[in-house]
This record gives structure tokens, C-alpha cells and sequence, in this order.
């Protein structure tokens, strides 16, 4: 529709197309109908004023020769078309030039390194000093891989490389929010932890209860380095019970 009084109804559907135009001719509008493509350039050649076939060709900026290029009615998509048909390269797209996003380099970068460290060898694993990475607990017995150390590998999708000193305020925040660590759990090989004990929990549960409030109690020489690929080493630092 356009401010002209003059309105044309183009529907393949000719009872929509004839009830729509009784409708607006009720109304004191001028009507034509047309069923399709060829009819409506015939209808806008023949029957549209002036004024409104000029404001079509303005808003695509071409000659009024171009516009009847179209195999079909006028829209949005076929407008889009005739930088196809038409020698007007300013109306495509311009061509994608796909780029990587700085933040995106960056979490690829941490992702790379976790990687390195977590295929290490046991027996080369470091703590966040950089030192040789010394036993969290062997009662109850932790790590992922129940080795009494916080060791990680290619399996430790959950990073489990912080060690802990368990608090009653940590376990109550921990169940909390999903994860019960008090209830034995046989099954998993999880005896299940009460204030006191030491563990080795996710780089991101930790930090997940600093950013709460509620970070237990850490032992830097049995934390992974790995670890400083999530946490902070001042904000480890800040809750170390080994911290000379």
C-alpha cells in the first residue's frame, strides 16, 4: 500500500485476492488485482500513477527498465535479486571476511595450555609455585585419580586441582547448589567429607564459592598449576593455610 489511493492486490488465491478488494473498494479506494508476477508489471506499466511507479524506482535508485527485470511481485527479496540482474555491485553484500575475535584468541589460548598440562605425566606435575606437586590427602583418599594427589589428565574434564581444607560453611554452600559433598557415595568411590578433611575440588567450584563468599581453605604446594588457569594466584593466596 502506498499514499496514493490507487491499491494493488497481488494473491494466486483468487477468492483472498477478490474479498481484499471488495473490501478496500468499500472503502473509496481505486483497486487492481493481479494473480502474479506478469500481471502486477503489466497493472504497474498500465494502471499505477506516475508518482507511485517513480517512488519504486527511487527507493531502488534504477531506471524504471530495471525494476520490470523481477519474476514476480515486488518484495523485499526480489529486490535484493535484482543485484544480480542488474550491473549495481553497491547493492550486494558486501563479502564475508570472517575474523577471530581478540577474547576468543584469548580463552583459546588458556584451552591450549590446560591441554598441555593436563596430557603431562604424573610424575611431572607441578604445583602453582611451579614445584613439584605434593600429596593433598590419603585419608579419605583424593584426587581424581584417587592418588592422594591433585594430578590431572586428559579425563579431568571437571579440573579437579585445587586442594582444600573442608569447612561446615563450604559443604552447606556446596549441596546448596547441587552438589553433595557430605553423602557417601560408594558407587563413585566418594566416601564423603565432614569439616576438616582435605580434598581436591574443581578449579571452577572454588572459585565459584570465592565469588560467594564461601571458599574454603587452600594448600598451595598440593594445588596443580593448572589451577591458574581459573583462579587468581593472589586470590589463592588469600586463603592458603601453607602461606609462610
Amino acid at each position: 500500500m502506498t499514499q496514493s489511493p490507487h491499491i494493488i492486490i497481488v494473491d494466486d488465491e483468487a477468492p483472498a485476492r477478490e474479498m481484499v478488494g471488495e473490501y478496500l473498494k468499500m472503502h473509496g479506494f481505486a483497486v487492481t488485482l493481479c494473480d502474479g508476477g506478469k500481471s502486477l508489471r503489466s497493472a504497474i506499466e498500465t494502471g499505477v500513477p506516475d508518482p507511485v511507479f517513480a517512488l519504486l524506482c527511487e527507493h531502488l535508485q534504477m531506471s524504471p527498465e530495471y525494476v520490470f527485470k523481477l519474476d514476480g511481485p515486488l518484495n523485499l527479496v526480489r529486490m535484493m535479486s535484482l543485484a544480480d540482474l542488474v550491473d549495481r555491485p553497491d547493492l550486494k553484500y558486501p563479502s564475508f571476511a570472517p575474523v577471530e575475535l581478540p577474547n576468543l584468541r584469548v580463552a583459546t589460548s588458556i584451552f591450549t595450555a590446560m591441554q598441555e598440562r593436563a596430557q603431562q605425566p604424573m610424575s611431572v606435575q607441578r604445583n602453582v609455585y611451579g614445584e613439584p606437586l605434593q600429596s593433598c590427602s590419603d585419608r579419605p583418599l583424593t584426587g581424581f585419580y584417587r592418588s592422594g594427589c591433585c594430578h590431572t589428565g586428559p579425563e579431568d574434564h571437571g579440573l579437579h586441582t585445587v586442594c582444600i581444607e573442608v569447612t561446615a560453611e563450604f559443604l552447606a554452600f556446596s549441596k546448596a547448589r547441587g552438589n553433595d559433598l557430605s553423602t557417601p557415595q560408594p558407587d563413585f568411590d566418594f566416601p564423603g567429607l565432614k569439616p576438616g578433611d582435605r580434598w581436591c575440588l574443581c578449579a571452577a567450584r572454588w572459585r565459584e564459592a570465592l565469588e560467594a563468599g564461601s571458599a574454603p581453605r587452600v594448600i598451595l604446594g598440593a594445588t596443580h598449576e593448572a589451577t591458574l588457569e581459573i583462579v587468581a594466584l593472589k586470590d589463592l593466596k588469600r586463603y592458603a593455610i601453607d602461606l609462610a
